[in-house]
């Protein structure tokens, strides 16, 4: 409510419309948006409720609403005649043909064909109108859609800006206005920084990014129009025929010879008139940009000096060499070393942030697991196998994660993935029964990870899924008693008709998919690799570590030995087909270490950027796994051949590390033949279907 009220020293009157007269003070005292306010006026003029309702804006400040609050309230009587639509459309077509200046209330008043002030209706004022303008033409010509990755949203985001203000040349001038939070100003801004998640950047380095792109198209983009207009006014079409214009000032400066550069790109230069090529290279330099520093930030987040778990296992490793001849012997890798190890942070390296976890590079992780492995095969295959659970536990349901960290985020999990149990449909969820043979380091456990099949009608299989199990729902049967990585204590699980919710059931066909339900709440590029990868790398991983520790004692064992034989004695090292096996093994292990890792960085990295990762990687991560296993087992072999008789002794490293990297070779996931297999298929252009790609 607006009421003008004379001073006691200024008889005035309030004429009939709403106006009213200042003869020589009046104070007008201002109620709008539940701001009180008095305005003192010591000037003779007529003025409108419209101005005495600015007033009150610049006092209420923070307090006004804005259009968009105001549209969204039911309309009061009378029924309204125009929509903020046509008043948008109608003042585009006035800025577009005379220029935003032409933009008046009066003159849109009149293009819509009402009258001035019934315009008040609907906006206070041409900020308001010029808010409707560019909300419109954001949402007909520059909303962007998402795309498979943040490079092309940003791409086309920015060439569609450009399109629109070069169309609406009066845009230029309100890039310079401030609060405008326009709804679709807003939905653009939502969508590029949406693709700029998961990218290492923070909140601040998002916007900066999606700032950045902004300010290169509006800058760019200005000069066009900028250009233009010159071009417009000095009645020339071409930019040639500008330069003709100005060509007196321009060869004075090119002869002065003080601008050697600026005078080589105006001789040289054939494109100075292609302004699309010149702002697309431009864009692709900014973009570059982008890429490299977020390649530079994940550079320094994924160096190997970054890896302060590696530094803390470093120390640990002489006592873990020290007792791998008893873990060999008991079968069983002491609760010690386990303990000692959970306190370096290993088993949190691949655990979600949200849990106390450290998310880290998978890469990094395997780096660990090697280390670990070349003192203790046994010890590295439970960190590698007991160490990625937590990685496929955060693809379950929340409710899952919550109940198995919520208490004790440093809990551990076992696992037995052949689907050898039997879940049939229960009210909320499924009975399970089963037995599973190979669960390495459950008797570290508190939880196990099961496969299954679902039974449906007539109880044939329906559907293949890992279910999450208690220790309280489960026994162990102590069965293991083998030659090769005797101390995993990889023995049997049994369940009896076992209770299992459903949010503690996940399909194996969506974890396949990176479809898991976890990836709702743990957003990171970790959780979004495919489990093919990071599985059959966890078992490749400790093997290549076992080939590595084999080398070493090889190396250290045999520099100094000197052979006693029927053929001859002499040192050792000094033979050259002991020089050759060491160059082949040495060689084997480099080839095994560095094509996982580089597949494992690439996934990651495709990850990171937030791309889809492609099925030619996919497979090639499974060609270089079981061809690494492969390499490492040639290396041990090689060494083995060549130790003499010593290495057979029970209890050397050397052969201790032969039976070892030879247990874990025959896992399921070192099946070259079918992998190697599905890798050609793919070459061929053949379908490959497999729960391990």
């Amino acid at each position: 409510m607006i009421i003008a009220i004379p001073s006691r020293s200024s008889p005035g009157m309030v004429p009939p419309g709403g106006e009213y007269v200042v003869r020589n003070e009046y104070t007008v005292r201002v109620s709008a948006y539940g701001v009180q306010a008095q305005v003192r006026c010591t000037r003779t003029s007529v003025r409108s409720v419209a101005m005495a309702r600015k007033s009150a804006d610049e006092v209420a400040g923070d307090a006004v609403e804005s259009i968009w609050q105001r549209m969204e309230r039911p309309a009061r009587p009378p029924r309204a005649a125009l929509t903020h639509a046509q008043i948008a459309a109608a003042a585009v077509e006035i800025a577009d043909a005379e220029g935003l200046d032409a933009v008046s209330m009066r003159h849109l008043a009149e293009r819509l064909g009402v009258a001035t002030m019934g315009l008040y209706r609907y906006v206070r004022g041409k900020d308001d109108v010029i808010e409707l303008m560019l909300d419109a033409v954001i949402a007909e010509e520059a909303l962007v859609e998402p795309a498979a990755d943040w490079r092309t949203t940003l791409r086309e985001a920015a060439r569609g800006l450009r399109r629109a203000v070069l169309r609406h040349p009066w845009m230029v001038r309100t890039t310079a206005r401030s609060g405008q939070l326009t709804p679709h100003l807003v939905a653009r801004a939502d969508r590029l920084l949406a693709s700029l998640e998961d990218l290492g950047l923070d909140a601040d380095g998002r916007m900066a990014v999606v700032g950045t792109v902004s300010a290169y198209v509006n800058g760019t983009v200005a000069v066009d129009v900028g250009l233009a207009e010159l071009m417009r006014r000095e009645g020339v079409t071409r930019a040639d025929e500008l330069r003709g214009l100005y060509s007196s000032h321009l060869r004075w400066l090119l002869e002065s010879g003080r601008y050697p550069a600026f005078e080589r790109y105006i001789r040289e230069g054939v494109r100075k008139d292609d302004g699309e090529w010149q702002f697309e290279l431009g864009l692709e330099c900014v973009l570059d940009g982008v890429a490299a520093r977020l390649a530079s930030d994940r550079d320094r987040r994924i160096s190997p000096m970054s890896n302060e778990v590696l530094d803390e296992v470093r120390a640990l490793l002489p006592e873990i060499a020290a007792r791998a001849r008893a873990v060999d012997e008991e079968r069983r890798v002491p609760a010690e070393s386990i303990g000692e190890l959970s306190r370096a942070g290993v088993f949190r390296m691949l655990q979600p942030k949200r849990y106390g976890g450290a998310e880290s590079d998978p890469v990094r992780f395997y780096e660990v697991v090697r280390e670990i492995s070349a003192v203790c095969g046994s010890t590295g295959w439970l960190v590698s196998v007991l160490g990625v659970h937590p990685w496929q536990l955060a693809l379950f349901e929340e409710a899952a994660q919550d109940e198995v960290w919520g208490s004790d985020p440093g809990v551990l999990a076992c696992s037995s993935y052949a689907p050898v149990g039997r879940l049939v449909p229960a009210e909320g969820g499924y009975r399970l029964s089963g037995r599973w043979r190979f669960s390495s380091g459950c008797g570290h456990a508190s939880w196990a990870l099961l496969g299954g099949l679902v039974l449906g009608a007539a109880g044939r299989p329906a559907d293949v899924v890992t279910v999450l199990v208690p220790r309280s729902d489960y026994a162990i049967e102590d069965v293991w008693d083998v030659i090769g990585l005797r101390g995993t204590a990889s023995d049997d699980i049994v369940v009896d008709d076992a209770f299992v919710p459903a949010h503690r059931v996940v399909r194996n066909q969506d974890l396949t998919r990176l479809r898991g339900p976890g990836q709702q709440v743990n957003t990171g590029p970790l959780y979004r690799l495919p489990f093919g990868a990071v599985f059959t790398t966890t078992i490749t991983a400790p093997i290549i570590g076992m080939a590595s520790g084999c080398y070493r004692s090889y190396v250290s064992a045999m520099r100094d030995r000197v052979r006693l034989s029927l053929g001859g004695g002499g040192r050792f090292a000094d033979d050259q087909f002991a020089q050759v096996a060491v160059a082949r093994a040495a060689s084997e292990i480099d080839a095994a270490v560095l094509q996982t890792d580089r597949n494992v960085r690439e996934a990651y990295e495709h990850a990171v950027r937030g791309e889809v990762i492609p099925a030619e990687l996919r497979l090639r991560v499974r060609r270089d796994q079981v061809r690494a296993t492969e390499r490492a087992l040639e290396a041990i072999d090689v060494l083995f051949k060549t130790a003499g008789g010593n290495s057979l002794r029970r209890g050397n490293p050397i052969e201790r590390a032969w039976r070892d990297a030879h247990a874990g070779g025959v896992h399921v996931a070192n099946d070259v033949e079918r992998a190697l297999a599905m890798y050609g298929r793919g070459e061929f252009g053949l379908p490959v279907e497999d729960n391990l790609i």
